[in-house]
């Protein structure tokens, strides 16, 4: 006993190599998973083709088919390629149905966490499909696509059920649309194509981004600093502006490859997917920055063939990446972050674990400058969540307790969350 002890203590000391970076989960779809989103830790939705819409309460380790009628599960008259939930209750989805001879628009809103949807599939009899929704709270919101080989965008005020939907740039498809209050936006699309709004969508002017790859996904953290990721003929790109969008520069990317997703949780972290060849076969691909974007590093390679097309994280160490015939994956360390690299440095409060190691039960103490909601996370070693406790508390010392009598001895993770500051590390269970 003291030997195995002994070599516990020993790896939990030194070494964190065994500590999963990405791992999939089992959405059990074989269709592609287009679009990925999450209103919180646990609460999250998946689309896609084959009329793909699912629902997860627990992070993503088990998904619920919901109650969408519009066709049947697994018809591929319906193609999903974009969801967006303003609240666990409140999603809308859209995409395009088949419909006689050509996809047409479509989309679908539920306000009851998908127990009904409202939906429509088309407006007259011309082909056309919508590509993403974006809301910026409950009541406004924009979608993006392409009818009759134009540009067209939806824009709300009033919630899912108002869209006024319009044509804005002729001979052009529209691919992506963000948003960074009711008023500043941007849109994306072949070609190179961006145009920007500052009257919440009302009226757009295009930019000339100097690039000629199609742009499939735009994402400004703030009025100023922004980026797009897209690709023509497996030469991926992603280019970024510092100056609200009116100016645009390419940065360094690793290798050759096609991107279609991006998401940045600040000024600084963010995280791109798409494919590369690797060894002739086309392998889904994960890049992350840590430097506004300005150098990407290959995160991630899948072992099979695939293609990522969405990434989307909840905050700084938690995100998903969906893509090709089913796959998602789930990282709960930003990807590839030791768990001790944000010890205490972003929680700006001392944490006291006692005693670890443990036997039955931990207690974790900290000082709260301010009232707070406070969750604790606990992960194994291959970084499935197995524990999450919340609490309202007050300012002064506090504490959570895990009771882990019923886990097996070894390492475990816990991230501790107060507001917007959190902190990380590893604990140790004994006999």
């Amino acid at each position: 006993m003291k030997h195995l002890l002994s070599c516990i203590i020993f790896i939990f000391c030194t070494s964190i190599l065994s500590f999963s970076q990405w791992y999939e989960l089992n959405p059990e779809t074989s269709s592609h998973i287009l679009s990925v989103h999450f209103t919180d830790n646990n609460i999250g939705w998946i689309c896609g083709n084959n009329n793909l819409i699912k629902q997860t309460a627990d992070g993503g380790d088990t998904w619920n088919e919901t109650n969408f009628h519009g066709g049947t599960s697994g018809s591929s008259d319906f193609n999903w390629y974009s969801i967006y939930a303003i609240n666990e209750n409140e999603v809308y989805a859209c995409g395009s149905k088949y419909n006689w001879d050509r996809f047409q628009f479509n989309y679908a809103y539920s306000t009851n966490a998908g127990s009904s949807w409202t939906w429509q599939s088309s407006w007259g009899s011309s082909a056309g499909s919508w590509r993403q929704v974006f809301f910026i709270d409950d009541q406004i919101g924009w979608k993006v696509g392409t009818r009759s080989g134009n540009g067209w965008i939806g824009r709300t005020s009033n919630g899912f059920n108002e869209f006024v939907n319009s044509p804005v740039f002729d001979d052009q498809s529209l691919r992506s649309i963000h948003f960074v209050d009711q008023d500043m936006g941007w849109i994306a699309g072949k070609d190179g194509f961006i145009a920007k709004s500052v009257d919440a969508g009302i009226t757009w002017t295009e930019i000339q981004s100097g690039f000629t790859q199609d742009l499939e996904k735009i994402f400004f953290i703030n009025s100023t600093i922004g980026w797009a990721v897209g690709h023509e003929d497996d030469t991926g790109v992603i280019i970024k502006s510092a100056d609200g969008g009116e100016s645009w520069y390419a940065v360094n990317i690793p290798s050759t490859m096609d991107l279609y997703g991006l998401y940045f949780i600040n000024e600084n972290i963010g995280w791109a997917c798409g494919s590369k060849i690797v060894n002739q076969e086309e392998k889904g691909l994960i890049l992350y920055s840590d430097d506004a974007g300005e150098n990407w590093i290959e995160q991630f390679v899948t072992d099979e063939l695939s293609e990522l097309y969405d990434v989307f994280f909840i905050n700084e160490f938690t995100g998903w990446v969906s893509g090709y015939n089913g796959i998602l994956l789930k990282t709960i360390n930003a990807g590839g972050t030791q768990f001790e690299d944000v010890e205490e440095n972003s929680f700006n409060y001392s944490v006291i674990k006692y005693p670890n190691p443990f036997t039955l039960s931990i207690i974790f103490e900290y000082e709260l400058k301010q009232p707070e909601k406070v969750s604790l996370t606990i992960f194994d070693n291959m970084g499935k969540q197995i524990n999450f406790i919340q609490k309202n508390q007050f300012g002064g010392i506090q504490q959570i307790q895990w009771n882990a009598e019923i886990r097996p001895e070894g390492i475990y993770h816990y991230r501790i969350q107060a507001g917007e500051k959190a902190a990380a590390g590893k604990i140790l269970k004994i006999k």
